[in-house]
């Protein structure tokens, strides 16, 4: 019966060994996902309507609600990654020097050195069957623990991208709506983007050192 025992529960501690594996193996889909949804974000930002619209509205909605999924993902991230204690079977150089006391201890009666080897091979198999079933419920109980966080992660990851198309279709539909209502240029000569507004002061500014040279030159 131990060795069977000792089958089962040395398959089942090598089996959350490897889920622990897996949920490591799952961190660069994250990254990867999470970059993607920032460089999304990042575009949108620069193509915000005007402040006091209904789209700028909306988009802060989705920005804020952005924000606090996002802070919930990495919760889940550092809730993955943190250290755990993560049980193990006795160490190797101890249990042999147990078995090795166990067998000088059955020696001492009155039994051959063969029956003395028997005996310490199953107290050996039955310490070793205790180890493999305490470290293997210790560290389901901590897989699952991983587990949960990373479905919440994923579940994270999906309403981003859900926010970030959202986002996405705002700005598209605001700026549709503005051209078909032929409030694009208006829009744009208001809010001017930024390299228009430069180069604009630059010329007044060439226009008013050349008028001054003249000035000068009269």
């Amino acid at each position: 019966m131990d060795e069977f025992l000792e089958k089962v529960f040395e398959a089942a501690f090598k089996r959350e060994s490897e889920q622990d594996e897996n949920i490591v193996r799952s961190l660069p889909f994250f990254v990867a996902a999470l970059g993607l949804v920032l460089a999304i974000f990042s575009q949108v930002v620069v193509r915000m309507p005007p402040v006091g619209t209904i789209a700028s509205a909306f988009l802060y909605v989705l920005f804020g609600s952005a924000t606090a999924i996002f802070s919930n993902i990495l919760w889940c991230l550092f809730q993955l990654v943190r250290a755990r204690d993560f049980k193990l079977p006795p160490n190797e150089e101890r249990l042999l020097e147990w078995a090795d006391s166990l067998q000088k201890f059955h020696k001492t009666g009155k039994r051959t050195r063969k029956a003395a080897e028997e005996l310490a091979i199953v107290d050996v198999r039955r310490r070793l069957v205790e180890a493999y079933a305490e470290a293997a419920v210790d560290n389901r109980k901590s897989n699952r623990h991983k587990f949960k966080y990373r479905a919440q992660g994923f579940m994270g990851l999906v309403l981003l991208m859900v926010l970030a198309s959202a986002s996405v279709g705002v700005i598209f539909f605001d700026k549709t709506w503005r051209i078909s209502h032929g409030q694009g240029a208006t829009a744009e000569a208001a809010f001017p983007p930024p390299h228009r507004e430069k180069r604009i002061d630059r010329t007044v500014r060439d226009g008013e050192a050349q008028a001054s040279g003249a000035g000068s030159a009269d």
